[in-house]
């Protein structure tokens, strides 16, 4: 016991508290290369036949509009004379070209931006037709009408009818008679780009070329993961998509893990603090936030990914704020004894 407490005492402990120093603009040019990587891929992506979806589900009955830019929804005069708009033609609104941030989704803190682009840049408002479940009214024969429906009142008759003669009888007024029905309408939505990151699309996609899609053994259901992806990706040799989603998940791992993860745990003095821990049955070590012993057992060589991270790492001399000069000359005559 006494061996395990003077090991955490003079070695993990000092570990974690000296840290592990970091070149924050090598870092932040780690991130934007793999940005890189991640918009080159997209632009693959964008050239198979792999399609979006449309949001929201039930979409639009009326066309989304905002203020025509040119005129600022005002129309044009001149002098006190109205003139059409170029833009909106006198209507003072335009369809939308930017969907809300419901639609697209929220970006990721500190990465995600290629992605970003990519979405914004892709989407469409689009003009479908659908099958949509509408209120029906037998009294009225009225079409797509709310839940609280009441059927509007007969007109009265014209002077001189036998109705009006006759005031003594009532007209009388329908009654609503509500039940739901199909109804072919058409709708608008926002057409979205192919989302690399959607295991739904994914599957939709696989549907579409009419391949097999793969199960996992475990749960029996149908999975997007990185097996499956290789499989697919022997299994049609010809088709590009499944190559470019085992290059995507591969960037973005690397981006989130080392790139982003680590830029959100650096301290003041640019050090990332690992938090070392013994693993007693195979007597190695164990580091968390962040795990750094996964950057060492990269064996991929020099043009891997994660190989950027490395050159991020830079020794310096010093030690950081919250390390006296006294404790330090405590460990390092520890160290220079042992």
């Amino acid at each position: 016991m006494r061996d395990w407490h003077d090991r955490d005492a003079y070695c993990l402990r000092p570990a974690h508290l000296m840290g592990v120093p970091i070149d924050r603009p090598a870092l932040v040019q780690f991130h934007d290369d793999l940005q890189v990587k991640l918009g080159t891929t997209l632009g693959k992506i964008k050239e198979t036949t792999a399609r979006g979806v449309l949001k929201p589900k039930l979409g639009y009955a009326k066309a989304p509009t905002m203020p025509c830019p040119h005129c600022g929804g005002e129309g044009m005069t001149v002098g006190s004379n109205p003139m059409p708009c170029d833009g909106c033609g006198g209507n003072k609104r335009v369809l939308q070209t930017v969907p809300p941030a419901s639609i697209i989704g929220k970006p990721k803190k500190g990465g995600g931006e290629a992605k970003l682009l990519y979405m914004t840049e892709g989407v469409r408002l689009v003009e479908a037709e659908i099958d949509v479940e509408v209120w029906c009214c037998r009294a009225c024969h009225a079409i797509g009408v709310g839940p609280k429906h009441r059927c509007p009142k007969p007109r009265k008759a014209r002077k001189g009818s036998e109705a009006v003669r006759e005031r003594d009888v009532a007209v009388p007024v329908p009654v609503a008679d509500l039940y739901r029905a199909t109804a072919r309408q058409a709708r608008w939505f926002w057409s979205l780009p192919f989302n690399p990151d959607a295991p739904a699309q994914i599957l939709a996609y696989i549907e579409q070329r009419g391949y097999e899609a793969p199960v996992d053994k475990k749960t029996q259901r149908k999975t997007t993961n990185k097996k499956a992806l290789e499989n697919l990706k022997k299994q049609h040799a010809d088709d590009p998509l499944f190559q470019l989603q085992l290059d995507w998940k591969a960037v973005v791992k690397i981006d989130s893990t080392y790139a982003v993860g680590t830029m959100a745990l650096l301290d003041s003095d640019d050090r990332v603090h690992p938090e070392y821990a013994p693993i007693p049955s195979t007597l190695r070590d164990s580091a968390r936030h962040p795990n750094l012993t996964n950057v060492v057992a990269d064996k991929s060589g020099p043009q891997s990914l994660s190989a950027g991270f490395r050159r991020c790492v830079a020794a310096r001399d010093g030690v950081p704020a919250g390390v006296s000069a006294e404790e330090y000359a405590a460990w390092e005559s520890r160290w220079t004894t042992s």
